[in-house]
C-alpha cells in the first residue's frame, strides 16, 4: 500500500506554522458564556492538542521545541527533540496543556522499534476513543448552531431581532468552528506520525501491522467527519453574513 504524501516532518511544519500564526490572530469569534456539555467536551478535546490555535503550556512548548529540533537537526531524531523540547517546556509551563497520545508515545525512547509500534498502537486506541467522543460532540454542536442561526436569520429578516443579536450567534458559531478545526488539525498531526512510521517499516522491508493501519484509517475517518462539520458551519455563517 502507498501511504499519502504526509510525513511527520511535514506535520510538524504545519503544526508550527499554525501555532505561531493562529496564536496571534484577532478573531470575531466569541466563546459562549454558558457552553453546553457537548461544547465543553469539544473544547476539552481540541485544547488537548499542541498543534492548534491559542496554544500554550508545557507540552505545547515541548512540542514546538521538539519540532524545531527535528527540523534543524541533521538526523531529525531524539537528541534534538529532547534538547529543544526541554527548553520549550519551561517556556510554556505556566499555561498548561496536554498533548496527543500518539505524538506523546512517539517521543519516548524505546529499546526496539517493535516496542515503539506497540506503544503507538496503544496510543492510537486511546486517541480514537477520544476522537469519536469529540466528533459526536462536534456534530451536536453544529446542529445546534445551524438551527439557532437559521431561526435568528428568519427573525432578523422579519425585523424581530437586531443585527447585533444575529451577529452574536454567528460569532459563537465561529468559535466552535475554530475548536473543531483545532481538533481536526491535531488529528492531522497524529495521522502524520503514523504514516511516517508505517512508511519507515515499508522502506526497511518490514510489514506494517494491520491493526496500526486500521487505526490510522479510523482516525482519518474521524478527521474527515470533523471537516464536514466545519464546512457545514462555514456555509451557515456565510449565508447569514450575506444578509446581515
Amino acid at each position: 500500500m502507498t501511504f499519502p504524501p504526509r510525513t511527520a516532518r511535514h506535520a510538524i511544519c504545519v503544526f508550527l506554522a499554525a501555532s505561531l500564526a493562529l496564536s496571534g490572530c484577532v478573531t470575531t469569534a466569541s466563546r459562549p458564556n454558558n457552553p453546553s456539555q457537548q461544547q465543553n467536551a469539544l473544547y476539552d478535546y481540541a485544547e488537548s492538542f499542541p498543534a492548534q490555535a491559542a496554544l500554550g503550556g508545557a507540552v505545547i512548548g515541548a512540542m514546538i521545541g521538539c519540532g524545531l529540533g527535528i527540523l534543524t537537526a541533521e538526523n531529525g531524531k531524539g537528541a534534538a527533540c529532547a534538547t529543544y523540547g526541554a527548553v520549550g517546556a519551561v517556556g510554556g509551563a505556566a499555561l498548561g496543556a496536554a498533548g496527543g497520545y500518539i505524538i506523546a508515545e512517539n517521543q519516548k525512547e524505546y529499546a526496539r522499534e517493535e516496542d515503539r509500534l506497540n506503544a503507538l498502537s496503544d496510543g492510537a486506541d486511546r486517541e480514537l476513543e477520544a476522537a469519536r467522543r469529540a466528533r459526536a460532540a462536534a456534530e451536536r454542536v453544529t446542529v445546534a448552531h445551524r438551527s439557532k442561526i437559521a431561526s435568528l436569520r428568519q427573525s432578523y429578516n422579519a425585523g424581530h431581532v437586531s443585527r447585533e443579536q444575529l451577529q452574536f450567534a454567528v460569532n459563537e458559531a465561529k468559535y466552535d468552528r475554530d475548536q473543531i478545526a483545532r481538533a481536526k488539525g491535531g488529528l492531522d498531526a497524529q495521522i502524520g506520525v503514523l504514516d511516517e512510521k508505517m512508511r519507515e517499516q515499508q522502506q526497511a522491508g518490514r510489514s506494517v501491522p494491520s491493526k496500526l493501519l486500521e487505526q490510522r484509517n479510523a482516525l482519518q475517518s474521524e478527521r474527515d467527519q470533523l471537516d464536514r462539520q466545519i464546512q457545514a458551519l462555514n456555509g451557515e455563517i456565510q449565508k447569514t453574513e450575506a444578509v446581515a
